[in-house]
């Protein structure tokens, strides 16, 4: 929720899709009333399936190979 809270600082989230992992912190139901009081759309990946979010881990994993992992020899 720190996040959102940085984030609609700068943006108009409302009809946002925000998309997560079915970790506790985005299934809480406290996650649920602040999207849903943002009016930002929740969307999760189905339990146990990787390939819901593929693309974005591709992306995520290049990004640490080529910039953060790089940097941190």
């Amino acid at each position: 929720m720190d996040t959102l809270d940085l984030v609609i600082e700068k943006r108009n989230v409302y009809r946002t899709i925000l998309h997560s992992d079915q970790g506790f912190q985005s299934t809480s139901h406290a996650n649920h009333k602040y999207l849903a009081h943002l009016g930002v759309i929740g969307s999760h990946s189905r339990k146990g399936n990787c390939h819901d979010n593929a693309c974005i881990e591709s992306f995520f994993s290049h990004v640490k190979s080529e910039c953060i992992y790089l940097k941190s020899l």
